[in-house]
């Protein structure tokens, strides 16, 4: 599988469909690009913080209210997918795949063949007429990742487990429902104490904001 980054001013412009495709790849998951050159370390475990709703703009501004923010090393920029909505992005992230690949092309998509008018689909929110296996076919990086030896965890708000997003964008890991973030950490801690571990941690609190 390549690297998905696209020429922008010049320069490649990587995707959040590259970041994940690099951290399995250091995992040693097969066809896998390490397009970021994300560094291997000895015990293999890998950690992934998302913040929905902290783009690199809002991070400039934190950094001046928040001192803390200017220890974060700025390893690389990333562009978002287009459309830059969550179901497309997280869905990139998850599958390493572009939109048009794994399909899920919006935060409201119509249903084919469900009637006249046709259904519309809410990604977030889900129908449970609309099969998310079939909806999105492809295998994600977490089922593969899976196959592969690596311990895959998924650390959330409790509500999002078995939502018909989480099963069609990030299925295959194992799911621990928080919905504190020193439960978060704690969780994450516990489940990267495993050699060739992988941690996936969603925040929306910015975007609830």
């Amino acid at each position: 599988m390549r690297g998905l980054g696209y020429w922008k001013d010049g320069v490649v412009a990587y995707l959040l469909s590259d970041l994940s495709q690099s951290i399995f790849a250091t995992l040693g998951v097969s066809n896998c690009i390490n397009s970021l050159g994300i560094s291997n370390n000895e015990g293999q475990r890998e950690c992934l913080l998302l913040v929905d709703g902290m783009g690199i703009n809002a991070l400039e501004i934190v950094r001046k209210e928040l001192p803390i923010f200017s220890q974060i090393k700025n390893h690389n920029q990333l562009q978002a997918t287009f459309p830059s909505t969550t179901s497309a992005s997280l869905t990139s992230l998850g599958t390493g795949c572009a939109v048009g690949v794994h399909g899920m092309v919006g935060y409201t998509m119509r249903v084919p063949n469900s009637g006249t008018p046709e259904r519309i689909l809410n990604a977030l929110k889900w129908d449970e007429r609309v099969d998310p296996y079939i909806w999105q076919s492809e295998a994600t990086l977490f089922e593969r990742a899976k196959k592969q030896g690596v311990k895959v965890s998924h650390i959330a708000a409790k509500r999002y487990e078995e939502t018909g997003f989480t099963r069609a964008a990030l299925r295959g890991a194992d799911y621990y429902g928080v919905n504190q973030v020193d439960e978060m950490v704690d969780q994450a801690k516990s489940v990267l104490s495993n050699n060739r571990s992988f941690a996936y941690l969603y925040l929306n609190d910015v975007d609830d904001a």
